[in-house]
């Protein structure tokens, strides 16, 4: 029997990417490599605001990284047509720092 998580599919992956710095060129650098399953929620915690974007735009293939690799269902962000890239951004919820959060909802119906 195949192992359940083996089944499900792989939503993004960064092999061995170098994020680029932040918008302003003060941040270093960072290494990241991650397979996001689907199924899986992962929160990823960055204090610089700044490379927090970068992280964000990079996940959504707006930005590339220094080095490395960012596939999402499957696909290398780099290698899309931009119509086909602007069509799997569209299935890309991402919550900014302020304003994204309805007050008087759970965190799990604001996410919803």
């Amino acid at each position: 029997m195949t192992n359940f998580i083996e089944e499900r599919r792989v939503i993004l992956s960064f092999d061995d990417v170098e994020l680029a710095a932040d918008t302003a060129g003060r941040s270093e650098g960072v290494d990241v490599t991650l397979n996001l399953v689907g199924g899986e929620l992962s929160l990823v915690r960055i204090e610089n605001r700044q490379q927090g974007t970068v992280f964000g735009d990079t996940v959504a293939g707006l930005i590339m990284p220094r080095k490395g690799r960012v596939n999402f269902l499957g696909k290398e962000w780099s290698q899309l047509a931009p119509d086909t890239a602007n069509g799997l951004r569209g299935r890309i919820g991402r919550v900014f720092p302020q304003g994204s959060w309805v007050g008087h909802l759970s965190v799990l119906e604001n996410i919803l």
